[in-house]
């Protein structure tokens, strides 16, 4: 399966990672006024766009997938990843997948 995530903009990340209190406390910042420019959307210039990819097989199989990911001509990052080996020895991994790129809008999956 393949589910689409939302967009971040990676100064939110690191503002985000920044905060003593993480993504609860980047998310309730408060608003900048209409007069005053948000400093991060001067500073938006690279986002993040992501997707999660769930896959079965062995456990080799999607190890070399993900050896065949970070080997790809255009760069490709992965974050979480969550393996099932519950039906042994057929394996469901469900792996977040990202691009960074300067546009905001990305492929149309």
């Amino acid at each position: 399966g393949l589910k689409s995530l939302p967009v971040t903009s990676v100064a939110d990340l690191l503002a985000a990672k920044a905060s003593p209190l993480g993504t609860a406390a980047a998310a309730s910042a408060p608003a900048a006024s209409a007069s005053q420019p948000a400093q991060a959307s001067r500073d938006t210039w690279l986002y993040r766009h992501g997707v999660e990819v769930t896959l079965r097989g062995n456990y080799a199989d999607l190890l070399a997938y993900l050896n065949t990911l970070e080997h790809l001509p255009r760069r490709v990052y992965w974050g979480e990843l969550k393996i099932n080996a519950q039906d042994s020895p057929s394996v469901v991994m469900t792996l977040t997948v990202y691009t960074i790129s300067l546009e905001k809008t990305w492929w149309v999956i």
